[in-house]
């Protein structure tokens, strides 16, 4: 594969990133989305999780309580990584960008 080609195929996987954190970017501006998961998951859940571990009751499995909490980090790492993979991809883009077209000039002369 030419150095072109795979500087095209570079270039337009980054930019299928930065869509993809463009749109978390989005979702997590929407009202819904902020109360129910931004609010009401990532804290006001892990909280009521928090205080469920804390108590001592033979009928709470702590291991499922742990796992109820690992999947609220989990989402929210997720999320997270997403708009920073994108905001890497917006750089390759731009460098990329510029080897591209020096690779194209190059192969112009």
């Amino acid at each position: 594969m030419s150095d072109i080609k795979q500087l095209e195929d570079s270039i337009d996987e980054s930019r299928k990133l930065v869509e993809l954190k463009n749109a978390a970017l989005k979702l997590s501006s929407n009202r819904e989305f902020k109360k129910i998961i931004l609010d009401g998951y990532f804290k006001d859940e892990a909280v009521r999780l928090a205080e469920v571990s804390a108590i001592a009751n033979p009928n709470v499995d702590r291991n499922e309580v742990f796992l109820a909490i690992q999947a609220i980090s989990l989402l929210k790492q997720y999320l997270q990584s997403i708009v920073r993979v994108g905001e890497m991809a917006e750089e390759d883009i731009y460098t990329n960008g510029e080897a591209l077209d020096d690779a194209r000039a190059e192969d112009a002369a």
